[in-house]
């Protein structure tokens, strides 16, 4: 057997890869199948406060938060398959396990499931006690035991990713005997003590499956893998299952789906069609299922924003807004769901033995939104989110303040809030008072609109990294344009949208007809084709062109319904360019389309036609683009070279800020006087930020947070601000920072990120030499590859080089970058 191959076996349970074995078909439609079997349910407690605290030791923590869990479930796994027990699920660092009746009876299978128990119980003298590096883990374990038929599902499909399911009565029979056991108890459920076999049997391990005797074996690795998380594939096709643990800020979304019936004929239809909406909703939003399971608790899913390799920085808005999107699919199906949000670190890795182990995830933020979930349900299904959910997300979507609750395992009242549905007020835009520094770049963009005024065409990209402060001085700009009683038309990327057409566009016509959500569809309909009909009627033929753009339904005309494809976007060009011309009659043509980096191809060819119709029409425009820093190859390097051809075109590139600027903008925030900061403080913000806006107001309203720093109000206006805690302290990095660098660093391939992971883990500067031998003590490495690898973190800006050949000397371009990658 190959080594993939039996890398990936350990991760799939027994009854599934013999049904695959057996009958190794298409996987291209649900299946149900039922077997008779005791269901041991066993919960182990005294690892969720250990994850806790081992998180704050960051990737030295995840290794040995994974040493321990294996250590543990090694010997516990072992002990069931003794007697013929597959574990079916992980639940984190609870168990569910089969024992199939096979050759034998149920009887005799229930026997077993207890002898497993017992002997379990038996070794948690010896293991209850582990020793790690914040000293001696107590560990309490209770085991629960039911009988009876379990129905098996394969649901879902949705790019070929499918969900193994067990369901049925002795599910519910263990979960509830589990429930009334104390630590060390070992509970049979009624159904299952009424006919367990009354001796003791002789062991009966499990059988393996004999890959030998299995034809064309390899090509099984396919189907094998569509059962398998994203964030295990890829690292385990690159050999580097050892490197899959981490502990990293993430949003959970617990669900739990009330309205499904095991007992009913149309169970399997209704289940894959809810699963298949959940998936279509979860991957949108490029979220992962971790969990699917049915208890006495109902049908429950676990949804992680955030899991390797898909961090986002907007990942609890996506959690949200899925949840949202959940609630319609529902809805639309007859089905009740109560879900539970929340924000923080998590451990996420491979739990279990060599035989036996699963991608599972754990910690407070898991255990509280399944909290969160069971409050959801107590009023009756709805969202609710925990504080730093709502904190992050408070910026794009409205909430509702609940009443504080006390939740098992949390000292002091938790704050709930419950998402609108609505969009978040726009905040007010900043002064020019308010505005530090970039005073240089502000003039060179009101250099440009003055030559648009006086009727130049121009267009201006501005670039640089995340946090770096192109929206606060776009916010400045739109300030200045307000000033002189101008409007613009403005347009956003969006990270959740970059593959929608003309999204970035929707924004700009909503600007240019003044749309509003209260308008209906006919009352938008009536209103654009008034405006169109007033401003450009010789483009009335192409009007219901805009239903790509705006979703109008317009009824096509002779024009619109004889096109061929490929003419549809030089068509609607051409419309957009008469429309803007009409603005450019009346007043300047101010476009302004931020985050450029997210803008779908669609966006940018019509982008690049309007700019080149515009300017051969000598119409004057002023077009400002932000973006990050793109990748060589991508669209946005593509579009933007190629708007370097067009007249009038200009550039600004946005570096770090000074010491100074940074020390004054936090100033400024926190509403000290001059000099008002600490200077320990200011030294910190100034050493830590490496000059990043973004970094610097996280870092600083992290320690507020934290009760380091202390701001008391000296007028209403002014505050005064000092040092209550220890600086020295190793500080916990705010979730938002790590969420933006982790976003950066999920998009490389697992050889990179691994280069990376191993230099923060030499220091902040790095030689070649030493990340060569470190490698070659984890893997295999080409130097050409490893070159390469460097080359491309250098060209990301994640790295640079300090030293040139020969010594070769790398440096992270910031020490957050270099934390966070550690």
């Amino acid at each position: 057997m190959s080594d993939l191959l039996s890398t990936i076996v350990a991760y799939l349970p027994p009854t599934l890869l013999r049904k695959l074995i057996e009958n190794p078909t298409p996987l291209n439609s649900p299946t149900q199948e039922y077997l008779t079997a005791a269901v041991l349910f066993a919960d182990v407690s005294g690892f969720t406060a250990l994850t806790e605290q081992l998180a704050q030791k960051g990737i030295e923590g995840a290794e040995e938060m994974t040493r321990l869990l294996n250590q543990y479930f090694s010997h516990v796994i072992d002990l069931l398959a003794t007697e013929g027990g597959e574990v079916i699920k992980f639940s984190g660092d609870a168990l569910t396990v089969l024992f199939p009746v096979g050759d034998e009876t149920l009887a005799q299978s229930t026997r077993r499931a207890y002898q497993a128990a017992t002997a379990v119980q038996t070794a948690m003298k010896t293991l209850a006690t582990m020793q790690s590096s914040i000293g001696e883990v107590h560990l309490g374990l209770k085991i629960g035991i039911g009988a009876g038929e379990v129905s098996t599902m394969r649901v879902g499909g949705v790019f070929n990713r499918w969900e193994y399911v067990i369901a049925g009565d002795p599910l519910q029979q263990a979960a509830l005997a589990e429930g009334q056991a104390q630590q060390g108890d070992v509970i049979i459920s009624p159904e299952a003590a009424q006919i367990m076999h009354p001796e003791s049997l002789a062991p009966q391990p499990i059988v393996e499956p004999d890959w030998l005797q299995v034809s064309e074996r390899e090509n099984i690795v396919h189907d094998l893998q569509a059962f398998l998380p994203g964030a295990v594939q890829g690292w385990l096709a690159q050999g580097l299952r050892d490197w899959l643990a981490v502990l990293r800020p993430m949003s959970v979304l617990f669900m739990g789906v009330s309205g499904i019936d095991y007992g009913h004929d149309s169970t399997l239809d209704q289940l894959h069609q809810f699963v298949q909406g959940a998936q279509t909703n979860i991957y949108r939003y490029e979220g992962s299922i971790n969990k699917l399971a049915v208890d006495d608790k109902g049908t429950i899913f676990l949804a992680l924003m955030g899991l390797p390799p898909f961090a986002h920085e907007d990942d609890p808005v996506r959690a949200v807004r899925c949840a949202l999107d959940m609630q319609q699919v529902a809805l639309e199906q007859g089905l009740t769901l109560s879900i539970g949000i929340t924000t923080g670190k998590v451990f996420a890795g491979p739990v279990g033995s060599n035989h036996r182990r699963e991608y599972t995830v754990m910690g407070d933020t898991v255990n509280l939104a399944a909290r969160l979930m069971g409050k959801a349900k107590e009023a009756g299904g709805g969202i609710r989110c925990d504080f730093e959910t709502y904190y992050q997300s408070r910026h794009k979507l409205g909430f509702e303040a609940l009443p504080s609750v006390r939740l098992k395992g949390k000292t002091g009242k938790v704050r709930l809030y419950q998402p609108t549905g609505t969009t978040a007020v726009a905040p007010s835009p900043i002064t020019q008072q308010e505005f530090i520094g970039r005073q240089a770049e502000l003039q060179q963009i009101v250099d440009n609109l003055q030559r648009t005024i006086t009727g130049e065409s121009n267009i201006l990209v501005i670039e640089g990294e995340a946090g770096i402060g192109k929206t606060r001085l776009v916010e400045a700009f739109i300030e200045i344009i307000r000033d002189r009683g101008l409007s613009a038309l403005l347009g956003s990327g969006q990270s959740i949208e970059q593959h929608t057409a003309y999204r970035v566009w929707r924004d700009l016509l909503v600007s240019f007809f003044e749309l509003n959500e209260k308008m209906n569809l006919s009352a938008k309909q009536t209103h654009i084709q008034q405006v169109v009909a007033d401003v450009a009627p010789e483009q009335l033929d192409r009007l219901p062109l805009l239903n790509d753009i705006l979703n109008l339904d317009l009824p096509d005309t002779d024009l619109t319904a004889n096109l061929e494809a490929e003419l549809r976007p030089q068509n609607i060009a051409i419309l957009i360019q008469a429309l803007l011309q009409s603005w450019a009659l009346e007043r300047p043509l101010l476009l302004i389309l931020e985050d450029a980096q997210w803008l779908d191809s669609a966006s940018w060819d019509l982008t690049i036609q309007v700019a080149r119709s515009l300017s051969v029409t000598q119409t004057p425009f002023l077009i400002v683009i932000t973006t990050r820093t793109p990748d060589e190859y991508s669209s946005t390097s593509q579009a933007i070279t190629t708007l370097q051809q067009i007249s009038g075109y200009a550039y600004i590139e946005l570096g770090d800020l000074s010491a100074d600027e940074i020390v004054a903008l936090v100033t400024h925030q926190l509403k000290l006087e001059t000099a008002g900061l600490p200077q320990n403080v200011a030294d910190l913000v100034r050493i830590r930020s490496g000059g990043n806006p973004f970094f610097a107001r996280e870092l600083v309203f992290n320690l507020v947070e934290q009760d380091i720093l202390q701001l008391e109000p000296i007028s209403e206006t002014v505050n005064h601000c000092k040092v209550v805690g220890d600086l020295t302290k190793e500080q916990n990095l705010p979730t938002t920072i790590q969420g933006l660098i982790l976003a950066r660093i999920d998009r490389l391939p697992p050889e990179r990120q691994l280069t990376l992971k191993v230099a923060a883990v030499i220091g902040r500067t790095f030689t070649y030499r030493l990340l060569v031998h470190t490698l070659h003590r984890e893997t295999a490495v080409i130097t050409a590859a490893l070159k390469s690898h460097l080359q491309t973190l250098e060209q990301k800006e994640l790295t640079a080089l300090d030293v040139p050949e020969p010594d070769l000397i790398y440096i992270f371009k910031h020490i957050i970058t270099q934390e966070v990658a550690y």
